[in-house]
């Protein structure tokens, strides 16, 4: 009888807990970084006089996968802080606001880099604000929208449903895009659904580019239906917006999670024209001890014509930062040393600068060769725990690129360093 009491007192108190009402909540410093940062890394633009192309941004191996944080050449350094307040799981808010120091790329600057607020409502989930975005399946490379990109001001609404063996969740977007913008102002809207079902992830997603100051005037109903079908489609001055389109599927394979995912420059009459030419593709394997990807870019990915900046944002394109025409591997490896993490890396890149002429409804043409241009990169990160709620990390990267800029002979050693701690203090109000 004592032992049956105990029990059912015991449940009595987990059900006490489990039902006990939300609370409201703060960490007024949820997060504080410091890093420091020095580089010589000669950025080149994606447009180059020997390759013109409608595109905003550079290639950098300093500055790739940055979320928009301060990088390049220079020397200098900057402080993150967070702060974040909440009602149980509902409503979530959050800030972060960096102060930079430092020369060139590092020239002193406040700013507010995220700040949203959102919340939770049974399988309904709504965020409004500046917050970065990652669509697609979790890798080292995204070809959607991924860690290269600043964070965006942006409305999210996302409903999920269904059970741990399938499960089924819809997600819509609509966010301003920074300058430079051939049409400033304009929007980006993203579209994405996907199913999990018993270990394999399915996506299907759309990113739309549209409107701003001297673009056609779509008005409601024609900024609904353009995510249906382009009113126009010509390239010209009517165009009337730029389509990027992907899916992908991703699961388990001989204890490593596989993915493959692929992006279109809009759908094409000619299927395996836009498959060969006008693609992106991207296929990685991945484990807790190490991961592979192959990459290989669409001869005109992110551009768009008469939208001569792209699919950019803040000067990045919002996928691969390798930008258009380019291959790539990449191989990296996580081992554990004591309590020190450390993770060498190395890809090999070539960027072609090959011409094409693409027909309206008809084929892909390549109507003139170039000459390539080859990056081979090398580098390693470091994480070494202080004590709780504190580590340090480094990271370390070197660059060797022939023929830099498609000039044949032209040579460039590009290096930079990095040195960071952050620390997460455990200090809530409640």
């Amino acid at each position: 009888m004592c032992t049956w009491l105990a029990a059912a007192a015991v449940m009595l108190s987990s059900t006490s807990v489990m039902a006990a009402p939300p609370r409201w909540w703060a960490k007024p410093l949820d997060r504080a970084l410091l890093q420091v940062s020095i580089a010589d890394d000669d950025a080149r633009t994606y447009s180059t006089p020997a390759r013109p192309r409608n595109i905003a941004g550079v290639v950098s191996v300093t500055c790739e996968r940055r979320e928009g944080r301060p990088c390049g050449e220079g020397f200098g350094g900057f402080t993150e802080l967070d702060s974040a307040a909440g009602y149980g799981e509902h409503v979530y808010a959050f800030t972060r606001v960096r102060a930079v120091a430092g020369t060139d790329a590092y020239e002193p600057d406040l700013v507010l880099d995220r700040g949203f607020i959102r919340g939770r409502l049974g399988p309904f989930e709504a965020q409004v604000g500046r917050d970065v975005i990652a669509i697609g399946p979790a890798a080292h490379t995204r070809i959607g929208w991924g860690d290269h990109a600043p964070p965006l001001d942006h409305v999210r609404v996302e409903a999920a449903t269904g059970s741990s063996a399938v499960r089924g969740t819809a997600t819509w977007i609509v966010g301003r895009l920074d300058e430079p913008q051939t049409y400033p102002g304009n929007l980006v809207s993203i579209a994405r659904g996907q199913l999990e079902l018993h270990g394999v992830t399915l996506g299907l997603m759309q990113l739309l580019q549209l409107g701003g100051q001297g673009a056609p005037e779509l008005g409601l109903w024609g900024f609904v239906r353009e995510h249906l079908t382009r009113a126009d489609a010509s390239a010209s001055a009517t165009d009337s917006s730029n389509r990027r389109v992907g899916l992908d599927i991703a699961g388990d394979v001989a204890g490593a999670r596989v993915y493959y995912a692929l992006m279109f420059e809009d759908w094409r009459d000619r299927f395996h024209d836009a498959l060969r030419y006008d693609a992106d593709h991207l296929i990685g394997a991945q484990t807790a001890r190490w991961t592979i990807e192959v990459l290989k870019t669409g001869v005109r990915s992110h551009e768009h014509s008469p939208r001569t900046t792209g699919l950019t944002h803040r000067g990045t394109v919002v996928g691969s930062p390798l930008g258009p025409d380019a291959v790539s591997f990449y191989a990296d490896a996580r081992l554990s040393l004591a309590t020190h993490q450390i993770a060498p890396w190395i890809e090999l890149v070539r960027l072609a600068s090959d011409s094409y002429r693409f027909e309206h409804e008809g084929p892909i043409r390549r109507i003139s060769g170039g000459q390539d241009e080859e990056r081979f990169r090398v580098g390693a990160r470091w994480i070494m725990p202080v004590r709780e709620g504190l580590e340090l990390g480094a990271e370390v990267m070197y660059e060797h690129v022939e023929d830099a800029g498609f000039v044949e002979g032209a040579r460039r050693e590009n290096l930079g360093a990095n040195i960071t701690a952050v620390w997460h203090p455990s200090w809530t109000i409640e």
